[in-house]
């Protein structure tokens, strides 16, 4: 339903989010998110829900850190315009540490692992096409 999305003032957006449900992804969340100056601390947390989570950062001062940290796996830094996925039922923590505020637009789909569809393809099929388009 168009009349979900602001197309006046996010047209391409509006567009990614119905091209997402034309093909079937349950969408259950989308929001710009900010954490603020000198230091924010998300404690460690997970999804009870199964979804995948988008997170496009959009500003990422210079001289800041901003970082999501999956406990006893690794973590991820926010590098701005650089998006990213992952699955919000791991446990994780979010650390800033900046001279001013970061944002970030994310997300949420509904799993698709979950929904009966038979897979198709597998990670490493993506992260070769990834790679193999930017050559």
């Amino acid at each position: 339903d168009a009349s979900l999305c602001n197309w006046a003032g996010y047209p391409k957006l509006c567009g990614l989010l119905m091209h997402l449900r034309s093909r079937g992804f349950e969408i259950t969340q989308v929001a710009v998110t900010e954490v603020r100056e000198p230091r924010t601390v998300i404690p460690a947390h997970h999804s009870q829900q199964w979804r995948l989570r988008l997170v496009c950062p959009l500003v990422v001062p210079k001289n800041a850190t901003s970082m999501l940290r999956f406990p006893g796996f690794g973590y991820k830094l926010f590098v701005e315009q650089e998006c990213f996925w992952f699955n919000e039922s791991y446990e994780h923590e979010q650390l800033y540490q900046g001279p001013s505020f970061r944002s970030a637009l994310i997300l949420d789909l509904k799993h698709p692992g979950l929904d009966g569809r038979a897979p198709r393809g597998t990670w490493a099929d993506a992260w070769w096409n990834r790679t193999a388009s930017r050559e």
